[in-house]
């Protein structure tokens, strides 16, 4: 599975802090909160990313193995 260096970014965040909201996604990259909300509905869709639990105090889990994101 082929990864951008901005797909890479997001999912580098997300495994520092998997609690993490978009809009705090957002401050960290200096990104619009749209092109957050793109990113994520990108990696959810293709099985990459999960949000786990409610939208107030869930985590978001990677699916992929630290080796894929390096690629």
């Amino acid at each position: 599975m082929q990864l951008t260096d901005l797909d890479k970014s997001v999912i580098e965040i997300i495994t520092k802090n998997p609690a993490i909201t978009q809009s705090g996604i957002a401050l960290e990259l200096g990104w619009a909160l749209n092109r957050v909300k793109y990113y994520m509905k990108k990696l959810s869709d293709k099985g990459i990313l999960e949000h786990i639990g409610s939208s107030r105090s869930g985590t978001w889990k990677i699916h992929l193995k630290n080796e894929q994101i390096k690629k």
